[in-house]
Parts: structure tokens; C-alpha cells; sequence
């Protein structure tokens, strides 16, 4: 990878902080793509990026839902996929916070061969202010059972400002209810974080359906001091569990 020229921004206190945005050369390309063929990017651990940027250009049109920005919790399921359409000579350009660990792109090029591309993705991280806090991304996980309404373990989020959540309920055979983002500063009083789901929609909580599977990513931001899970329950919930994982950003 290579860096580029940081942009220099200042925090509510006058600190002038330095954003570095890293070209990840595993999923930019060049090369031309035939027709109908496909480029696929290398994957790349996210966890320690504020927000990546995809930009695209070419002079012939995608195959349909041809650009794909991908998404995994452990480098091998590919759960969260955003899907685009790709037109001639129109410039593609969108930023993403990564809704789980690692990232990749996906190109497939419609049915007549390119006479130019331009695929670049950009990695944007701060590490001025990661290195002067000593503040690192981190990631927890957890198992919480859906029997009955409960909650995660508390997880300290201490100065860690941005993050995502990953839910993953491999099968389900009569669980009804909901999880809950919650946010408190003294582990008492717990509030419903708003957040942005796998869609970019403002929501507070994920509907957990009967006899459906789930896998979804969510995105927070926060002030508040501690985080944890909660589910609450309709009906049902025999013996069925929810894989957490929670990745923490520095601001």
C-alpha cells in the first residue's frame, strides 16, 4: 500500500490532527478488464481504518450490481456485500465504515471489452492522534442466548468513540424479539443507541424473526462510557444463541 499527502484538520481544542489516506493497492486496478470478466481484490483486515473510499471509472458499463463492496467477519464469509451498477464514462465515488473486520472489492466488467479503468480504494486512518493517546482498534466477542431477554457482558468503551457490531445467528427455529445497541456512563441507567445498520438506515434496534437466520452489521457512534447487547424477547428462544462481535475505533 501506499501513502498519501495527510489532510490536516484541527479537533474542538485547536490540536492539529493529521488524516493519512493509505491507496490499498490489493483492490485498486488498472488493468483493463475483457468482457464479462472479473477482478477480485485482496482482502484486507479494516479494523484500524476510520473509512474507506471506492472510487471507479471506465468507459463501458458494469455487469449488473457489478461493483461490489464486500464485507467479512472472519475473512472467508462474505455476508455483507453493498451491490452498485457501474455506468460509462459516469464516476463512481462512495466512503464506508466498515461494518466488520476485513474488506475487499469485486469488479465484473458487462459484455465489451475496456478501453480505460480506474479502480482505486482509499484507506483513511488518523495515526497522530491513535499514537499520541495510545488508543488502538480492538475487537470482543461474545455468545448471548436468546431463551429469555438479557444482556452482553458490559464491554468498557472507554475513549473508544466509533464502531461496529456484528450479529450472527446461524440457525433459528422459533425465536422472536429484539437486539438493542445500549449505551450508559455509569453501568445503571442504559439508553438504546441509534445507530446505522447494514442498509446506512437509522434504527435502534435488529428484529430477530422466527425460523430466519440473521447476519447483520451495524454501525455506532457514541459519548458514552460503557456498551452493551441487549435482546428481548417475544416468544419462543429454545436453546437459540447470537455470535457478538464488536470492533471499537478511536475517534
Amino acid at each position: 500500500m501506499n501513502d498519501s499527502p495527510a489532510v490536516v484538520l484541527a479537533d474542538s481544542s485547536g490540536t492539529e490532527l493529521k488524516f493519512y489516506g493509505i491507496v490499498d493497492t490489493g483492490n485498486s486496478r488498472a488493468t483493463l478488464l475483457t468482457a464479462n470478466s472479473v477482478f477480485t481484490g485482496t482482502a484486507i483486515d479494516v479494523s484500524k481504518y476510520g473509512m474507506i473510499t471506492v472510487s471507479c471509472l471506465s468507459d463501458k458499463v458494469s455487469a449488473a450490481n457489478g461493483l461490489e463492496i464486500r464485507f467479512s467477519q472472519d475473512n472467508s464469509n462474505w455476508d455483507i456485500v453493498y451491490l452498485f451498477d457501474l455506468l460509462p464514462a459516469v464516476a463512481f465515488v462512495k466512503s464506508f465504515s466498515a461494518p466488520a473486520k476485513y474488506f475487499q472489492v469485486k469488479l465484473t466488467n458487462g459484455g465489451t471489452d475496456q478501453t480505460y479503468l480506474r479502480l482505486q480504494t482509499i484507506l483513511n486512518v488518523n495515526p497522530s492522534k491513535a499514537v499520541a493517546s495510545n488508543k488502538y482498534p480492538r475487537e470482543y466477542s461474545e455468545t448471548i442466548s436468546l431463551a429469555a431477554t438479557g444482556s452482553s457482558n458490559v464491554v468498557d468503551i472507554g475513549d473508544y468513540r466509533h464502531g461496529s457490531v456484528q450479529f450472527v445467528i446461524s440457525t433459528n427455529t422459533d425465536s422472536v424479539g429484539a437486539l438493542s445497541f445500549q449505551v450508559s456512563n455509569d453501568k445503571s441507567n442504559w439508553i438504546d443507541l441509534a445507530f446505522l445498520d447494514s442498509n446506512q438506515d437509522a434504527k435502534t434496534s435488529i428484529s430477530v424473526l422466527y425460523a430466519t437466520a440473521l447476519n447483520s452489521g451495524i454501525n455506532w457512534t457514541t459519548d458514552y462510557r460503557y456498551a452493551k447487547i441487549t435482546y428481548t424477547k417475544t416468544s419462543g428462544g429454545t436453546a437459540q444463541t447470537c455470535a457478538v462481535y464488536m470492533w471499537s475505533k478511536v475517534e
